[in-house]
């Protein structure tokens, strides 16, 4: 997907109005009374401890990446990659299946004078830590839940058998790029491509694809060998992440005096997180709300269950949309996305 001005307010839009119609729906599901008397039924402290968790996250998520730039030889000042995440948290919240907003990311870290290879290594490397995160915590909580879900402990080692299966697969892929990278010129040399290609740009675009895939395997040789420390760090800053994050839906669940099972509320908002850039919508728009509903359902009260799937997305999701927005057009009026911007800045500095 193309992303320019018109497709962004379109994707903008369409998430508003799709998440909001899901809300509403659930809302008239449940007989929900969404006045100010029942908003109110959420306790003020832990909507603001819920907002605290997600702004945590965001900050371990800002440190990881620049922990790994850092090790890729990348100078990156913190203010400014938060304004990365937060740029790219709205660039994934407007477009179908969350899908751009990773691309994103390696360009605008890209564009702060990071090599282009880096930047997809430092994301691959941080899409594997929660990769890994899961794999860790999945079957564990499955473990530790088996009794209240009936699974049994063969059907865990089944599940951890597969992802350990699916991350060894990813795992090949990460160090093994050049199968893209083969792949992509193979494609580029046929027959087909070459007839369409009247310009002759195939060949330029073959040799930056194996220039690319170059830096990119110096950049993981740099953290497997070098900078293997930082490889922990973000493991460490990851699951930093990750416990913020999923520590939202219980803070909310206190402030409507709900009882609950920490362990419960954890795996269903794990498999909420896993399936949601599966849903085609702008930010996953509809499939997140009325999911989080239907897993929900069984634990939060019939009547208050439109008010907590309103509080859920109003602080895991609306609230980075609009501060995303801002940071876009912050980065924009410095000039953030312009290399040689960049290397004036680093000049002067320096100097």
């Amino acid at each position: 997907m193309k992303l320019t001005e018109k497709s962004l307010k379109r994707g903008l839009v369409l998430s508003v109005v799709i998440g909001a119609v899901s809300i509403f729906l659930v809302v008239a599901l449940t007989k929900t009374n969404l006045d100010w008397t029942g908003l109110m039924r959420i306790r003020l402290t832990y909507l603001l401890l819920a907002v605290a968790f997600e702004v945590a996250s965001w900050y371990a998520k800002t440190l990881k990446m620049q922990v790994l730039a850092g090790a890729m030889g990348g100078k990156i000042s913190t203010g400014r990659m938060m304004n990365i995440f937060l740029s790219s948290c709205f660039i994934s919240q407007v477009t179908p299946a969350t899908s751009g907003g990773i691309p994103f990311q390696m360009y605008m870290i890209y564009r702060q004078g990071v090599k282009f290879g880096h930047a997809v290594a430092l994301s691959v490397v941080d899409s594997f830590l929660t990769i890994l995160f899961y794999v860790l915590m999945v079957p564990l909580l499955l473990f530790i839940w088996r009794s209240w879900i009936g699974i049994s402990t063969g059907a865990i080692v089944l599940v951890l058998a597969l992802t350990i299966l699916v991350c060894g697969f990813l795992l090949y892929l990460i160090f093994k790029p050049e199968v893209f990278g083969s792949l992509t010129i193979k494609i580029g040399r046929s027959r087909l491509f070459r007839a369409l290609d009247r310009k002759g740009r195939l060949q330029g675009w073959s040799q930056r694809v194996t220039q690319e895939v170059r830096r990119y395997r110096e950049a993981l040789s740099l953290l497997a060998q070098d900078k293997c420390s930082a490889l922990w760090w973000s493991f460490a800053l990851t699951v930093i992440y990750w416990a913020a994050s999923l520590a939202i839906a219980p803070s909310l669940l206190a402030g409507l005096n709900v009882k609950f099972a920490l362990v419960r509320v954890t795996v269903v908002q794990l498999l909420l997180n896993f399936i949601q850039p599966f849903f085609p919508t702008p930010g996953a728009s509809g499939g997140a709300e009325l999911s989080f509903a239907f897993f929900f359902k069984d634990i939060v009260p019939k009547r208050l269950l439109g008010i907590y799937v309103l509080a859920w997305r109003l602080v895991s999701y609306y609230i980075s949309l609009v501060l995303g927005a801002f940071s876009i057009v912050y980065a924009l009026k410095h000039g953030w996305l312009e290399r040689n911007k960049f290397a004036l800045e680093t000049k002067e500095e320096q100097q």
